[in-house]
């Protein structure tokens, strides 16, 4: 390997260090404090590493056969060590609250490094070897941390799993998905001879192609579904959601189901998968029940993380009009743009969405602290708190002056550049829907409750400060990022 490439990998080399540091202290230094920055610094250091890679990227060095480092990895690699910065900060406030329990959170910043070197495995990869490498990395170590210790019963200094049920079940369904994937990725290379994204060709009838790429893409896409969480591959959502310590939930929703987002736009990018007939009807299916379904089923809870959970359902078919949008070949490159556009205020809205709940949650993992009635009349006894949740449900419901709109916009201008007008109907009935029950959970935050004064809230006010403050910036004045898109 040439000092060039090396040059060209330093982000994932310097997380890998960070494993090994944070794994080697953990188990010689139980020091919490110092695990978090040793956690961070590495973390920042990778991320100022991309800015001085910035002229590789723009003009883009193929590693191995596997990995490609250029400016949609430097975009996406930005995206996601800022996201896993921003949950190993609220981990750290979520644990801190447990201090009395002895909760062994050293550990979870080494699973958290693991995810997110899965994770920029994912936004590199230009392979299909690679693809499942990086998400199997990503995976195992979502299993320990959705599964991770989080709290005791009420009154009881002894510890109690509610993760475990959830950690157990998305050990299950994510392995089976896996499979899946692999089987599906070995029908297509017995088809194809290859597993490079710009060598993968897929016929263009694939009917007529016979029985061995219609399974293969069949057992892809059933694999891919579940890992987004597609209609009717939703299931397992509400349960890990919910059960998950709120940080790890945050983590899920965000980088697990980014990363798999990234690396299928480079694969739409890099070949021409979307030219068969059947697989766009497959697509459009999938995003209509996920809007519709993930909506419908949103529009009654009383849990904010199983509201989150729904609602994130129909984000993500949201955004499968932007993978539809890329087998137009005039709509191609703004397609792509809308997507990473979309991603970015999807994953910084989500996170201050569980930011929030994080803050507002009394600190011993009841599945009550998470409840619609916990939130009764916030703006009055926490203006300042009331009014970023406000503005963060805003931005999720895509209101104008969020950067949740300038998405929302960038998904629906794709969608009639590339006149997908019938999916784009229902993108605007799944949106008039959000707003509903975005709006019934700010009148919540508006109304007096006199059961719930006195409640004691925590540490993790300034994620939400500066979270809430971007998301509005962004809404406003979203030109930085956008001149930074064109380089795809």
């Amino acid at each position: 390997m040439t000092l060039l490439e090396l040059r060209a990998l330093l982000p994932l080399l310097l997380v890998a260090l960070t494993i090994v540091v944070t794994m080697l202290l953990a188990g010689f230094c139980r020091q919490r404090r110092l695990l978090f920055w040793v956690y961070q610094l590495g973390l920042l250091a990778a991320l100022l590493s991309l800015g001085g890679n910035l002229d590789l990227q723009a003009s883009g060095v193929e590693v191995t056969p596997l990995l490609r480092i250029d400016a949609f990895f430097g975009f996406f690699a930005a995206l996601f060590i800022l996201v896993a910065m921003c949950v190993g900060l609220m981990a750290a406030q979520y644990f801190g609250r447990r201090e009395h329990l002895a909760v062994p959170v050293e550990e979870c910043y080494v699973l958290l490094a693991l995810c997110l070197l899965g994770a920029l495995v994912l936004a590199s990869a230009q392979h299909l070897a690679a693809l499942f490498i990086g998400l199997e990395l990503m995976s195992v170590a979502s299993f320990a941390l959705v599964a991770y210790p989080c709290g005791a019963a009420p009154g009881s200094d002894r510890l109690q799993l509610p993760s475990l049920e959830a950690g157990l079940k998305y050990l299950v369904l994510s392995s089976v998905a896996s499979a899946f994937l692999l089987f599906g990725m070995a029908c297509l290379y017995l088809q194809s001879g290859t597993l490079a994204f710009t060598r993968l060709s897929l016929p263009v009838d694939i009917p007529a192609a016979g029985l061995l790429p219609l399974a293969g893409l069949a057992l892809l896409l059933i694999g891919v579904a579940f890992k987004l969480a597609l209609v009717p591959f939703h299931m397992w959502t509400p349960d890990v959601y919910q059960g998950a310590p709120t940080p790890f939930t945050a983590l899920i929703a965000t980088l697990s189901k980014g990363a798999l987002v990234a690396v299928l736009l480079r694969y739409l990018l890099m070949s021409d998968a979307l030219q068969s007939e059947q697989i766009a009807a497959v697509l459009r299916v999938l995003a209509m029940l996920s809007i519709l379904v993930g909506n419908l089923l949103a529009l009654r809870q009383d849990d904010m993380k199983r509201l989150l959970a729904y609602s994130s359902i129909a984000h993500l078919g949201y955004l499968l009009v932007v993978f539809l949008a890329t087998g137009q070949a005039d709509s191609s490159e703004f397609a792509l743009q809308a997507g990473a556009f979309y991603l970015l205020a999807y994953s910084l809205t989500t996170l201050a969405a569980f930011a929030m709940i994080g803050t507002l949650s009394g600190g011993v993992g009841e599945s009550r602290d998470y409840r619609l009635q916990r939130y009764s009349g916030l703006c009055w006894r926490e203006p300042v708190l009331g009014g970023c949740f406000m503005l963060i449900l805003l931005s999720l419901a895509g209101i104008p002056l969020t950067v949740g709109f300038i998405g929302k916009f960038y998904i629906l201008a794709a969608g009639a550049q590339a006149g997908l007008w019938w999916l784009l109907v229902v993108v605007v009935l799944g949106s008039a829907l959000g707003l509903y029950y975005y709006l019934r959970i700010i009148l919540v935050l508006l109304q007096q409750d006199e059961s719930v004064r006195g409640l004691r809230y925590h540490s993790g006010r300034w994620l939400i400060y500066g979270l809430t403050l971007l998301l509005v910036l962004l809404g406003i004045y979203p030109l930085p990022v956008m001149q930074w898109l064109p380089l795809f």
